[in-house]
């Protein structure tokens, strides 16, 4: 091996830069994924260029989201995501109509064709799972009511990314095929029978199980059988690779006998979520920045006063006080990691322009970087501790 490979390098000055920002964030208790994003500007073309194939980095990424996924799957307690399903369902509709709204105005302004303007309201109405799970373990505050309501809220956030779309295929400026549509249908319906039917067993039996739980490598290797199969089998069918893989993780969680499974790819998923958000960094550019600045904040500022006072009115409507409503608020203000999806989405087919795209990567950046100071903002004028 060449130990002045320039790729070998790379990684080398990558990872303890990595490591700098993350002990920054972690002194100053913020989520370790603005570590990554600011990791992922230094490393893209605007600044020091590390990584000559971005490309393969974006696709390690989203191996990161899929597990992602999956392991949320894991977690969640299909009893308790149905018993909160109205409260999930309830906040995510109002929100989207809402945010529709104020995009149709800003649209008009801006000159933002409707195909860009329902693109828009989409991807503000995302919130980060990843930022946001962080938050809500450092406080302790993840087992509480109001922290379950918002896990509800994020996971039907995340399932909602599948019809937002099919909704923004039908603006697509290339052309989708009937087939196309009917196999993304399809594909759902199969993806909920399989829901249904481990939901009306309570437990369930994989195979195999029992021959591998003592073979740490075969583990490592039948997980991801486990994660990528369903991510497969879902994208065969037009729809998200991690709505697949979040099935199987809830498959997972029904199968008493595979703990093994969270074990063997924890590390795993560490890294490729790690190389998302850093994939993310890498699309930022800083000379779009510096010609559209202005533009960008108020549009940043825009997305956090839409996010944060249409979610307080909905837990308001939902029996929270305004100071427990306004804390949750401010919780789901950043946009978060499939809005960059659904703008990949929007930039292939079509439907907003290189220009849009840039726009769309900053904002969604901005929001990220700059959301865990809008809600200590908010933990500030609220006055006292938010006990929930």
């Amino acid at each position: 091996m060449n130990l002045t490979d320039p790729l070998l390098l790379s990684f080398a000055l990558g990872a303890l830069i990595v490591v700098g920002l993350g002990l920054i964030m972690s002194y100053f208790k913020q989520p370790v994924a603005i570590a990554y994003i600011l990791a992922g500007i230094l490393f893209g073309p605007s600044v020091f260029s590390f990584f000559g194939n971005q490309t393969t980095i974006t696709s390690l990424g989203n191996i990161g989201v899929v597990m992602l996924l999956f392991f949320i799957g894991m977690e969640i307690s299909l009893p308790k995501l149905i018993a909160k399903w109205r409260i999930a369902i309830f906040g995510i509709l109002v929100q989207t109509i809402l945010s529709f709204v104020a995009m149709f105005f800003i649209g008009l302004w801006l000159g933002w064709p409707i195909g860009g303007i329902i693109l828009m309201s989409f991807v503000i109405t995302n919130a980060s799972t990843v930022i946001l799970i962080k938050i809500l373990q450092d406080k302790k505050q993840i087992e509480s009511r109001i922290g379950q309501n918002l896990l509800a809220i994020l996971l039907i956030q995340d399932i909602a990314v599948v019809p937002m779309m099919i909704i923004l295929s039908f603006f697509s400026q290339t052309e989708v095929s009937v087939v196309t549509i009917l196999l993304q249908f399809l594909g759902a319906a199969i993806l909920l029978s399989i829901l249904f039917y481990v939901f009306s067993k309570q437990s369930i039996r994989l195979p195999f199980t029992s021959r591998i739980k003592s073979n740490h490598e075969i583990q490592v290797f039948g997980a991801f059988v486990l994660c990528f199969g369903l991510a497969l089998l879902s994208s065969l069918f037009n729809l998200s690779a991690g709505i697949g893989a979040f099935v199987a993780g809830i498959i997972v969680s029904y199968a008493k006998e595979t703990p093994w499974v969270k074990e063997s790819l924890e590390s795993f998923r560490t890294v490729f979520v790690a190389l998302f958000f850093v994939s993310v960094g890498m699309l930022v550019n800083i000379s779009f920045l510096k010609d559209n600045i202005g533009l960008i904040l108020l549009l940043v500022a825009v997305v956090f006063l839409l996010n944060t006072f249409i979610n307080a009115g909905i837990f308001r409507l939902m029996g929270d006080s305004w100071r427990e409503s306004l804390y949750s608020g401010a919780l789901l203000s950043h946009i978060g990691e499939f809005s960059f999806v659904l703008s990949t989405v929007g930039l292939q087919s079509g439907i907003i322009t290189q220009f849009g795209h840039q726009l769309t990567v900053a904002i969604i950046a901005g929001t990220m970087l700059l959301g865990p100071i809008w809600l200590h903002i908010f933990e500030k004028l609220l006055l006292t501790r938010i006990k929930i």
